[in-house]
């Protein structure tokens, strides 16, 4: 095992809305995704947000996905950001309250 393999993404547990869910850290491979996100329009930052609940998610359906209750987009959202350490300071939430102005979604 070479040392890089010593820190490979493990299923994290976090809580949604009340329920355990496992999350999976993003990786390297996730990085393009998430690079300009507040110049995109609200459309592709939506799809943007998908995309980061289906990675972060892996068993999830796309169909799951797009069933999901708007209410609690911001928890998945909170949850991933807290999964891999990119909630702290307060430049993330700045960027996390854009995205949420952007989509109209609650804080």
């Amino acid at each position: 095992m070479s040392d890089a393999a010593k820190f490979a993404r493990k299923l994290k547990k976090e809580k949604v809305n009340g329920i355990e869910v496992e999350i999976m850290p993003l990786g390297t491979s996730d990085l393009d995704i998430m690079q300009g996100m507040d110049e995109k329009t609200p459309k592709e930052q939506t799809e943007v947000v998908k995309e980061l609940i289906k990675r972060s998610i892996p068993d999830s359906t796309d169909e799951e996905i797009n069933d999901m209750s708007l209410e609690y987009i911001s928890e998945f959202q909170e949850a991933i950001m807290r999964v891999n350490n990119l909630d702290k300071g307060s430049d993330k939430k700045e960027f996390l309250d854009k995205i949420r102005k952007k989509q109209n979604l609650p804080k």
